[in-house]
């Protein structure tokens, strides 16, 4: 179901209808799968969750349930974060990271005052501990992507000089001028 909203490129409607049903579908495995007996399965459907809830909030619009479906993602790629640790699954854990950091920049964008500006600083430390992780010689695409989370973070919170450098640094290896 989340492909099919996804890959397809269904709009409005559509989209909406088939990432709720996939929602309410992890929420199931999610009773299923419990962190206690299935801890693995358990995270890795807290991840997916917060994934479908991420981009049923883009097709929900600027408003209170947008606001609500990016609070349970977040909320659902913290609980995934528990049981996929650094140390346990590093690549994992900085996957989940970037997603985090994704999340609370949107999130962020709903607010204009000082919980926004938390949750930039959040969404920063998130991107920021992926890239503890993904380096550009080994995990190239996560590095890409991490870097360009991190510097969108930078922009919105007005850091521009900081957004800049991390631009800089991720142009090179995108042309291919490194």
């Amino acid at each position: 179901l989340f492909s099919q909203a996804t890959v397809t490129h269904l709009g409005g409607e559509a989209a909406g209808q088939l990432l709720s049903e996939a929602a309410d579908a992890l929420r199931l495995a999610l009773e299923v799968n419990t962190r206690e007996t299935l801890p693995q399965r358990w995270a890795f459907a807290q991840g997916s969750l917060g994934a479908v809830l991420f981009d049923q909030a883009r097709y929900s619009g600027p408003d209170e349930a947008a606001v609500q479906l990016l609070h349970e993602a977040t909320d659902a790629f913290r609980l995934g974060l528990e049981v996929h640790t650094r140390a346990a699954l590093p690549r994992q854990w900085a996957l989940t990271q970037n997603f985090l950091g994704a999340a609370l920049l949107s999130q962020a964008g709903l607010y204009g005052d000082e919980t926004g500006v938390q949750l930039l600083s959040e969404a920063a430390d998130a991107a920021r501990l992926a890239l503890e992780v993904f380096r550009g010689e080994t995990s190239p695409m996560e590095w890409v992507t991490a870097k360009i989370l991190l510097a969108q973070v930078l922009t919105a919170n007005g850091s521009y000089s900081e957004a800049k450098l991390e631009f800089d640094e991720l142009i090179p290896k995108i042309v291919g001028a490194e």
